[in-house]
């Protein structure tokens, strides 16, 4: 009888102990590893920082065939708002066009027409012609930041040899700009000489 005793409760234990280590198995199967929680909290938050691209609007005109105000994404570029109006018309003079400029919001997209600058240009400087003297008489015969010379750029207000040098060297390594507010990019210009600019200059 003492033997049976004893073996009856050797064997409960063993069964009790058994039955611990299933449960602890079972939990330790069922419990996600702290290392891929974290991981998914970081893509989590990967995901919300990556926002749709914001959108900005531009006006493309003159020798567009379907001229008008576009809406496009961050960061297009000048000829992608030439696509959307349809593209250039056949008499378009598109040779100091820079269509791989960066667009900016509120950004007028003008393509002159052949031969159409070179009018302006010489009506500007005719007074007697109807066109009148001076750096804001027209587009034309405004200073454009993209071909001008040093010395050209020197008759800019406020620009003097070392900015004047700041520009080229911008335009080189950039391909040009794409609009007049991508000068605050050159080096030692900022909103208050753009502003100072704006009516002297062109692209």
């Amino acid at each position: 009888m003492k033997i049976s005793y004893v073996t009856a409760l050797i064997c409960s234990m063993l069964m009790f102990l058994l039955s611990g280590c299933s449960n602890n198995s079972y939990l330790e199967s069922t419990q996600v590893p702290e290392e891929e929680i974290i991981e998914e909290d970081i893509q989590a938050e990967d995901e919300t920082d990556q926002e749709a691209p914001g959108t900005i609007f531009v006006q493309a005109a003159g020798a567009v065939k379907a001229p008008g105000v576009y809406e496009l994404k961050t960061g297009s570029r000048v000829f992608e708002v030439i696509e959307m109006a349809g593209g250039l018309k056949p008499d378009a003079d598109d040779q100091e066009l820079n269509q791989a400029g960066v667009l900016s919001d509120g950004q007028k997209v003008y393509v002159y027409r052949k031969g159409e600058a070179a009018d302006s240009a010489a009506a500007a400087s005719n007074p007697a012609e109807g066109g009148t003297s001076g750096a804001t008489a027209s587009d034309s015969a405004l200073i454009n930041i993209n071909t001008a010379d040093a010395a050209g750029l020197k008759n800019l207000s406020g620009i003097g040899d070392a900015k004047a040098s700041a520009i080229i060297s911008y335009r080189e390594a950039n391909g040009g700009f794409g609009s007049i507010e991508e000068l605050t990019k050159v080096d030692g210009i900022g909103e208050a000489t753009l502003n100072r600019l704006r009516d002297q200059i062109t692209i």
